[in-house]
């Protein structure tokens, strides 16, 4: 997706979010599995972005979603 985006372009992407807490990861990483779900922790999407050289990275998380955004320079 960042590929093809042109230049000023913004990408949004909603995904799963394990939790912080061990217990509630360890549970919902469980689950997840069990339905062939994969959790995301709170860096793995913004750290992609920054890395693929997208500015103004946002992330917005709300239970066990979470919403990220960024910009092609």
């Amino acid at each position: 997706m960042i590929r093809v985006l042109s230049p000023g372009g913004r990408i949004a992407v909603m995904t799963s979010y394990g939790r912080e807490h061990p217990l509630v990861r360890s549970a919902l990483g469980l689950a997840a599995g069990t339905l062939g779900v994969r959790m995301y922790d709170r860096e793995t999407l913004p750290d992609a972005f920054a890395a693929a050289g997208l500015i103004e990275v946002g992330q917005q998380i709300r239970g066990v979603t979470q919403f990220v955004n960024a910009r092609k320079p």
